[in-house]
């Protein structure tokens, strides 16, 4: 967990960093170092909160409740066009 916060913390401190660069110098002259930094930091923390999530949760959105909405959409929509 403390893996976490130290690169949620950084992904903070950059896009702070950026914020300030594209307050004070002009659009688009942005560091290019910090915005590869932030998104390597980004599929980082993407990838623990992944790891973190349990196999059965995935299964359950990803699969079974788009399953279910569209039953349940097709039902609603024969039975108010019938």
């Amino acid at each position: 967990m403390s893996k976490l916060k130290e690169i949620e913390k950084e992904i903070l401190e950059i896009e702070e960093e950026l914020a300030h660069q594209k307050t004070y110098l002009k659009p688009g002259h942005e560091s290019q170092d910090l915005k590869d930094r932030l998104k390597i930091l980004e599929k980082e923390r993407q990838f623990i909160i992944d790891i973190k999530e349990p196999l059965w949760e995935k299964i359950l959105w990803n699969i079974v409740t788009p399953i279910i909405v569209a039953v349940v959409i097709t039902i609603i929509t024969n039975k108010w066009l019938i």
